[in-house]
């Protein structure tokens, strides 16, 4: 089965005070990435996000990053664990 493109799937705006964090971060990484993200002005991948409960299943520097940034929303796609896609191919770019 080939590669599952992120496009495939609905970009919707959610509040980062919805998500709801569920790893710990490298905080360095995140604070490059924070920088990265307001130097450039752009948002480039979107936060995956478990759809009953807001839980983030990817993107916990980007969270941190919109935290850091003061952003009140950031682009999400909704899934579920049961998505067929999830942690096969849908995570790896």
């Amino acid at each position: 089965m080939g590669d599952v493109a992120m496009s495939s799937y609905n970009i919707v705006t959610l509040p980062v005070a919805q998500l709801r964090p569920s790893e710990e971060i490298e905080l360095e990484w995140a604070q490059m990435l924070a920088q990265v993200i307001a130097e450039e002005g752009r948002w480039t991948q979107p936060i995956l996000v478990e759809c009953s409960q807001s839980v983030i299943m990817d993107g916990h520097h980007r969270h941190f990053c919109a935290t850091t940034l003061n952003l009140s929303l950031v682009p999400c796609v909704l899934l579920s664990y049961d998505d067929p896609n999830f942690g096969r191919n849908l995570l790896a770019r």
